[in-house]
């Protein structure tokens, strides 16, 4: 039974100790003010950094009295003695740094860059400074927004990681967090009212800086960044896909462009042979007037038609009586002979080499119609 008792015990010190750590890292998510308005007052504890210790001390109403003021400690009883009073206090815990521990430069700036002036700045100060951005602290106090130019005169406040990282480190280490880190300025060495840790060095400065917002507004620009990538992934296959198609249809309108142009050459061709075929006589047309035309007592022995020349030999009683029949025909003309007429003594006809002419397709209709 106390075995059962033992283990149980243990199972609720550990999820005690789990909900505790867990409900610690949530708050540590909420913004100082409404962690400050939760707690019911605005209080905050002052690491002040001296130069021979540390001065630690309660701004606002404290419930119990807190510490006394101006006592200076070594830096570890400081550090826990912060701690401890902030988790008393449940306060804030703000690292105060003295002036001289800061590098101060006066810079104007336009005033619409007021919003943006600390990544402004911190752009500008590799290039008109010796320090490197990754090395240190900055932030920034504005002094004056209205002169007549248009621009703003801001005071930008510099100071080394390295003279500060391991105090919040230290405070974390001590169980305690460090949700600002503020200089003392001017005679009075009053706190400027800035804030060192920016949301880029809160992950650095101390565990649980990252504010929601901050955090939100990553994953905000995330998923714009991703949605915009889609957008454009999506935009250039579509564009891809255009091309693709473009190109075939010009391939397309190149082939149906090489067709017409084949079609209309061939069409030319045929309407040249078929002008040509309409000035032409046919080879059975001159066949059929050559036979109407010769007499029953001549015939060819040989006949060879070329263009619009008809050469005819043979034999015939009268060899120079044929010259006018072909000269009164419709479709022949400027008949004559291509070689003397001989007289064949076997055939007892004489041996006769005619060439005549195909009129033309207009000669032949005057001759028809006349």
């Amino acid at each position: 039974m106390s075995k059962l008792q033992s283990i149980l015990q243990a199972g609720r010190e550990q999820a005690s100790a789990f909900l505790g750590w867990w409900g610690g890292e949530l708050a540590a998510l909420l913004p100082d003010s409404v962690k400050q308005r939760l707690s019911g007052d605005g209080k905050r504890v002052v690491l002040a950094m001296q130069r021979d210790g540390f001065q630690v001390r309660l701004e606002g109403a404290p419930r119990d009295g807190g510490i006394a003021q101006d006592v200076v400690a070594p830096r570890a009883a400081a550090i826990a003695a912060a701690v401890e009073l902030a988790a008393r206090e449940r306060a804030s815990i703000t690292l105060l740094l003295p002036q001289a521990a800061c590098f101060k430069r006066a810079v104007e700036v336009p005033r619409a860059a007021i919003r943006d002036c600390r990544r402004v700045l911190d752009l500008d100060l590799e290039r008109a400074t010796p320090f490197r951005r990754a090395d240190v602290h900055t932030s920034y106090k504005v002094l004056s927004e209205n002169s007549g130019d248009g621009k703003a005169s801001v005071l930008q406040l510099v100071t080394k990681r390295d003279a500060v990282d391991p105090v919040v480190a230290d405070v974390v280490k001590a169980g305690g967090r460090v949700t600002a880190i503020d200089v003392c300025l001017g005679p009075a060495q009053t706190p400027a009212g800035v804030n060192f840790i920016a949301e880029a060095d809160a992950p650095q400065a101390a565990r649980g800086l990252l504010s929601p917002v901050s955090g939100l507004s990553m994953a905000a620009a995330v998923l714009l960044l991703l949605a915009c990538g889609q957008v454009y992934y999506k935009h250039e296959a579509a564009l891809e896909e255009l091309r693709g198609e473009t190109l075939q249809l010009r391939k397309q309108a190149a082939s149906v462009r090489q067709s017409l142009e084949q079609s209309e050459v061939a069409i030319k061709d045929l309407a040249a042979l078929q002008a040509v075929k309409l000035r032409q006589v046919p080879v059975t047309a001159v066949l059929e007037e050559i036979t109407r035309i010769l007499p029953d007592t001549a015939w060819v022995t040989d006949l060879r038609v070329e263009n619009d020349i008809v050469d005819i030999s043979g034999l015939a009683k009268s060899g120079a009586n044929l010259i006018p029949l072909f000269e009164r025909s419709a479709i022949f003309g400027e008949a004559a002979l291509t070689a003397p007429v001989t007289f064949d003594q076997r055939e007892d006809k004489e041996r006769f080499s005619l060439r005549v002419r195909i009129k033309a397709a207009e000669a032949r209709s005057t001759g028809a119609s006349g």
